[in-house]
């Protein structure tokens, strides 16, 4: 006689939905990047529950809208220096201000990527983080500026 229960593909698929199900709910929405208005574009990136720990290099990417491939593609940002231990990231807002050369209109946004549940003191590529995820901003439209404005 065969004995029912949790095994074989059916039982491991029905495993990953209830694991799927107990995960994290926070993990979502574990951040928020809101769009600060001004000449420059900003943002101020804060968390909605627990910290996260943001990398020290490239942990906010600004992109650009290409209307040719209808997607956005990073902009150029300065090379990588020696692994750090990274940001951590709370309930307080810290702002973040776009520092690319802007030579026409074009439509950015900030992509802020965070690790969840890292091990403190440790450089993020060694925090073992639970989960990397990335949380883009809203778009913001950007114009060269005009030198010649009153």
């Amino acid at each position: 006689m065969r004995e029912r229960g949790w095994r074989g593909p059916v039982g491991l698929i029905g495993a990953m939905l209830w694991m799927s199900a107990v995960s994290p709910a926070w993990a979502a929405d574990a951040v928020s990047v809101t769009v600060v208005p001004g000449e420059l574009p900003r943002v101020q990136v804060s968390t909605t529950g627990p910290a996260v720990t943001m990398p020290d290099c490239r942990g906010l990417v600004w992109e650009r809208f290409d209307p040719v491939s209808k997607g956005f593609t990073p902009l150029p940002s300065p090379p990588c220096g020696p692994t750090d231990h990274g940001k951590r990231l709370d309930k307080e807002p810290q702002t973040f201000i776009f520092e690319g050369e802007v030579t026409e209109e074009m439509v950015v946004r900030a992509v802020v990527v965070a690790g969840l549940e890292c091990r403190e003191g440790q450089a993020f590529v060694l925090a073992d983080c639970k989960k990397i995820t990335a949380w883009p901003s809203a778009t913001v439209n950007v114009r060269p500026r005009r030198d010649d404005a009153p």
